[in-house]
């Protein structure tokens, strides 16, 4: 009997960094292939919890850096991307090495590797060191474009001439930027550990030598360029229901049964340069608003303060079983969040941090499920507050929402996505 193709997939960030490829690899053994997740070890119960193998990536806890005193600076600057990644590179530096010695050991038995963004260097240096074939398993655009800017650069302003030529241009200029700032600690780690002579920026050659990509993200969100090629499919999202062993804290239910829905409010894994001032403001926001409020802690932005009986705070909850459950969600504009608003139809209004979070908002605008963007400066009780209260109560934001999420069910991105791989 014929061994099932084994696939291994790296990825490297936070838990929305790591979640979709978790529904991807259960949807790989569905199909009869052998799939596991390379991970940090702080997700390895996570992974484990939905049947899926984990296997150490670990490059340094995320958590434990988004909280340093230097990403708290750096959030706190509001720092574009390029001082972003810069800044962060210096915190993974140290562990770079020892991530891409566990990647050699623990893909060694891999017939091919699926392959985040972020860890794409690492994926084309196995693939020189070992032969082992790779594909692209993306959660944001990365192949150029007219249509749309580069989110590492922005996009470009409508009313600007040449304007679909400029679009392109930005993915060779965002890439290159990018791998300018975080290239010497891949090519330290590329050198020691496997032995391999300085290569190329592999994000260059991701179009140049037409590299397979899947995308998990839906075309009805992000319309599939007509200038890409037919090595690139915009799948649909990977979705990953909650654990059927959760269940939800004391108190929860309650409030959500005991008057009109809440607006609710979470920034992820994002930190916050003062988590008890923001959560403060973001309370008063809520009561000249009207509406009660639901916060989530997630891992910093928001914290424990003293709260009106209005208000509920937790840890997290699993997006697929809250978000049907509540009037609005505000949240950073991560790919997985907002993806999760959108599949439960509901409004939702994005406060960027970093990266690709400002494309998304965007894109929720464009769809008219949401007003956009949302400044952190601005979240006052004077301003904040109102935003909240139209996010809530114009119904043209849940009809567009709620027109989004029934195309999206139709969808079944897991599926496409497993019928394009090339192995």
């Amino acid at each position: 009997m014929r061994e099932p193709v084994r696939v291994c997939i790296l990825t490297l960030g936070s838990r929305g960094d790591v979640q979709p490829y978790i529904a991807l690899a259960r949807g790989l053994e569905a199909a009869g292939y052998s799939a596991s997740v390379c991970a940090a070890p702080l997700f390895r119960s996570f992974v484990e919890a939905h049947g899926v193998e984990w296997r150490s990536f670990d490059t340094g806890d995320p958590r434990a850096m988004l909280q340093s005193e230097e990403a708290r600076a750096l959030i706190r600057g509001m720092a574009n991307p390029v001082r972003m990644v810069r800044e962060m590179v210096k915190l993974l530096e140290p562990m770079i090495e020892k991530g891409y010695a566990e990647a050699l050991e623990n893909t060694a038995d891999a017939d091919a590797i699926l392959v985040a963004p972020t860890v794409l260097p690492l994926a084309e240096a196995l693939h020189e060191k070992l032969g082992t074939p790779f594909a692209c398993a993306f959660l944001q655009p990365g192949h150029s474009t007219r249509d749309f800017g580069c989110w590492i650069v922005g996009d470009t302003p409508r009313w600007l001439p040449f304007r679909g030529a400029i679009n392109r241009l930005t993915y060779g200029l965002g890439w290159k930027v990018l791998y300018a700032v975080m290239g010497r600690a891949y090519e330290r780690a590329r050198q020691s550990v496997l032995g391999l002579a300085p290569g190329k920026n592999p994000y260059m050659l991701l179009e140049r030598e037409r590299w397979p990509t899947i995308y998990g993200y839906s075309s009805t969100v992000v319309p599939t360029p007509s200038d890409w090629g037919s090595h690139v499919d915009v799948t649909g999202y990977w979705f990953l229901d909650r654990d059927s062993r959760w269940r939800s804290p004391p108190g929860l239910e309650e409030f959500l049964a005991d008057g009109p829905p809440p607006v609710c409010i979470g920034f992820g894994s994002m930190p916050s340069p003062d988590p008890a001032a923001l959560t403060r403001e973001v309370v008063k926001s809520l009561e000249v608003s009207g509406r009660r409020g639901l916060l989530l802690s997630g891992w910093g932005a928001l914290s424990s303060v003293e709260l009106p009986k209005t208000v509920f705070a937790l840890d997290a909850a699993p997006h697929d079983w809250l978000f049907s459950r509540v009037a609005a969600v505000v949240h950073h504009g991560g790919a997985g969040t907002t993806s999760a608003t959108l599949r439960a139809g509901v409004p939702s209004l994005v406060v960027p941090f970093i990266a690709d979070q400002w494309f998304w908002g965007r894109r929720i605008a464009a769809l008219g499920a949401g007003p956009g963007l949302f400044s952190r400066k601005q979240i006052r009780a004077d301003r904040f507050g109102p935003a909240l209260r139209d996010l809530a109560e114009n119904p043209r934001y849940r009809e567009n929402a709620r027109a989004v999420a029934t195309k999206l069910a139709l969808e079944n991105g897991i599926g496409r996505a497993i019928a394009a791989l090339p192995f």
